[in-house]
């Protein structure tokens, strides 16, 4: 927890970098991921949420969460926002993103997140994570709505942007992922993130800390 950056600084990611290659770890799987998360303030995502996004998506329904090992299984990560900007104007609305598939991007590297290079399958483009490919959309969302005509979107005025973010992955989140949501949480300090991680096989959505260990490649 001590090693997730403090600050969306290019030595804080490598200093979690660092801290992952030594541990050797790529995942810490969905007990892990959720202590983690907690320590962040992030907290679970409502059930009900997690209910009504597997009921208009079948990419979340039972069955498709992924299984307790490294897999090839695409990941699926659905969020909704409702955020008050700067300016004094909302915006509401979802995204939905899957693992590998390149949307918004183009040619160009994110522009507000970094993806952390793992340890164990470094070869795995981790700007392709589902919650990662989420995330910057998402701060492109809030960037737009709350850029002022002739000013800077600095850190003071994305402090005054407020709403509450839900989000629901079809697995645990990787360990470049986890850094991607502290990156966020670092960037839009007052917009609230909640998280849901489905397990393998389960009619409904688990969203405690149990047993089982999610492991996501």
């Amino acid at each position: 927890m001590q090693r997730l950056p403090q600050r969306c600084a290019p030595q804080d990611i490598a200093s979690y970098y660092r801290c992952i290659a030594e541990l050797r770890v790529d995942n810490f799987g969905a007990t892990g991921a959720r202590m983690m998360l907690r320590g962040l303030g992030i907290d679970d995502a409502p059930r009900e949420f997690s209910d009504r996004v597997a009921s208009k998506h079948p990419q979340f329904g039972a069955g498709f969460g992924s299984i307790d090992r490294p897999s090839q299984f695409k990941i699926h990560a659905f969020a909704e926002y409702s955020v008050m900007t700067s300016g004094g104007g909302s915006v509401n609305g979802s995204l939905l993103r899957e693992s590998g598939l390149n949307i918004g991007f183009g040619l160009e590297a994110p522009r507000w997140l970094r993806a952390v290079r793992l340890p164990i399958n470094a070869h795995v483009e981790r700007e392709l994570c589902a919650e990662f490919q989420l995330l910057e959309a998402l701060c492109e969302v809030l960037a737009s709505a709350s850029a002022v005509a002739g000013a800077s979107l600095d850190a003071a005025r994305r402090e005054q942007t407020i709403g509450s973010v839900e989000m629901l992955i079809t697995g645990s989140s990787c360990a470049s992922c986890l850094c991607a949501l502290r990156q966020f949480r670092l960037l839009w300090p007052n917009v609230t993130l909640a998280v849901g991680m489905l397990r393998a096989r389960a009619a409904l959505p688990e969203l405690r800390i149990g047993a089982g260990q999610a492991d996501r490649s």
